[in-house]
């Protein structure tokens, strides 16, 4: 891969295809492009009209949410009271 020395442009125009290296074919690369699945929303990269973030093609905020309600039940177990009388007396 081409790169100038120092900085990360060289890798930003290889993955933006600005640059093709020599040992890539350059007939194949609109393979990659067919491989590439956008959540739900987004039809092509370059559509600004909106940010999606997900995780799991889920929207980030109800991944978070369904986490946190997950950690929530975890922490707030009913606790049960101890039982008198267990134990050993001496």
């Amino acid at each position: 891969m081409e790169k100038a020395h120092g900085s990360d442009s060289g890798t930003t125009a290889h993955i933006e295809r600005f640059i093709i290296p020599k040992n890539a074919d350059p007939t194949c690369t609109h393979l990659n492009r067919s491989l590439i699945e956008y959540p739900d929303g987004v039809k092509d990269p370059t559509d600004g009209t909106r940010l999606v973030l997900a995780i799991d093609r889920k929207p980030i905020v109800e991944w978070f949410k369904e986490q946190f309600d997950k950690l929530r039940q975890s922490i707030h177990r009913p606790i049960q009271p101890q039982r008198k009388g267990r134990g050993m007396k001496i």
